[in-house]
């Protein structure tokens, strides 16, 4: 598929409204169409003149924009789905090949004659927070919570991004307990290297023995804190060209 010319139509808000799909328009020798995914993460083309839509495969994620750079169609994922990753799309079903990989996530994604740009909304006041529910015998609940405190709590509030942590106790359950923990930002959290975690669960399980407890949920929430002049705070970051040179 021969990729020529490039116009950017992508990530616009409506009275609001996130428009669910991306484009990056292309023409080439024969048609004039433009490469579309959706957020279901369908990928295809719109045909310009006619306004018809083929599917011609699935990316398998959202992403935030579609553009064109030395004739390969590139694509940013969208938030945090996958950090701050760079992919090239293959233009006859949309697979994805991860690029290069960037120290914030995609708000958007896009391009202009000088190279890829990407909008970062990562500016100190997005937050995540990691959900950890256990189940624990009643009898060894304020056991749980101390030693969590003493071992876990402590460690993590001398980490990089750590703000706050919460436990949450349902009198209707009393066998479970919810520990609730803000960060700064995603990848703050996501530096703690896993062999210190495992170093510090195993301390913590000694601790506990004999008595037992069973981790049955784990979810993490981003908090996005809007203004009335949002658009203030969004970061308009250009990729590396090296890396998409390179690719």
């Amino acid at each position: 598929m021969n990729l020529n010319k490039i116009a950017l139509v992508t990530g616009l808000l409506v009275s609001g409204i996130a428009i669910s799909s991306v484009f990056a328009s292309v023409i080439n020798a024969a048609n004039n169409f433009a490469f579309r995914a959706t957020a279901s993460r369908e990928f295809g083309t719109t045909d310009l003149n006619a306004g018809t839509f083929t599917l011609l495969g699935n990316s398998g994620q959202p992403l935030s924009g579609l553009e064109v750079k030395n004739r390969t169609l590139y694509a940013g994922a969208y938030n945090g789905n996958i950090y701050g990753q760079l992919f090239s799309v293959n233009p006859s079903n949309g697979s994805l090949t991860p690029k290069s990989s960037a120290g914030f996530r995609y708000q958007d994604f896009g391009a202009t004659t000088s190279g890829l740009y990407a909008i970062d909304r990562n500016d100190g006041n997005d937050e995540v927070i990691e959900w950890l529910t256990f189940k624990v015998a009643s009898k060894s609940r304020e056991k749980f919570i101390a030693l969590d405190q003493k071992i876990w709590t402590n460690f993590l509030a001398k980490q990089p991004g750590f703000l706050s942590k919460e436990v949450w106790l349902n009198s209707n359950k009393l066998d479970q307990i919810t520990l609730v923990t803000h960060w700064q930002t995603l990848k703050q959290w996501k530096s703690i290297p896993q062999q210190k975690r495992d170093e510090i669960e195993q301390h913590f399980f000694q601790a506990m023995t004999p008595d037992q407890y069973i981790l049955i949920e784990s979810k993490m929430y981003q908090i996005r804190k809007f203004s009335f002049n949002h658009i203030n705070s969004l970061l308009i970051r250009k990729i590396d060209a090296i890396s998409v040179s390179s690719c």
